[in-house]
């Protein structure tokens, strides 16, 4: 959620930018400094990188379930089949990775869209 914020931020900046570009014009001529200019830079360099920074967390985030996916597999087939002294450990891991897919089912389900986690997600059932 925070991430959506940042981008009204840098969006309403970009925008604040163009307005000065286009209404100070005169302004650069009495030597009043480039703010429309640089609000305007400034602004369209944060939405890049904010871009940027979206894309990695999509990616991120895909590569979380795939890693949730691969490790519950691993519970249900290998872990039955180990001796007893390793219980704890692998509880340990367990209750970790069934934290992290409440967490993400829960911001998918109240955030939608603005959790950049997929669909997929909430398909998911939690490791016994």
């Amino acid at each position: 959620m925070f991430w959506w914020i940042l981008l009204g931020l840098f969006g309403v900046m970009l925008i604040v930018g163009i307005i000065l570009l286009i209404v100070d014009a005169k302004c650069w001529t009495v030597d009043c400094g480039p703010a429309g200019f640089g609000l305007t830079l400034s602004g369209a360099l944060f939405l890049i990188v904010f871009a940027m920074v979206i894309f990695a967390m999509l990616v991120s985030n895909n590569k979380e379930i795939s890693t949730f996916i691969r490790q519950k597999e691993y519970f249900e087939t290998v872990v039955p089949t180990l001796p007893a002294s390793d219980n704890y450990a692998l509880t340990q891991k367990k209750i970790e990775l069934n934290e992290w897919l409440y967490k993400a089912q829960y911001d998918k389900k109240h955030y939608s869209f603005f959790s950049l986690y997929s669909d997929k997600v909430l398909e998911l059932t939690e490791i016994q």
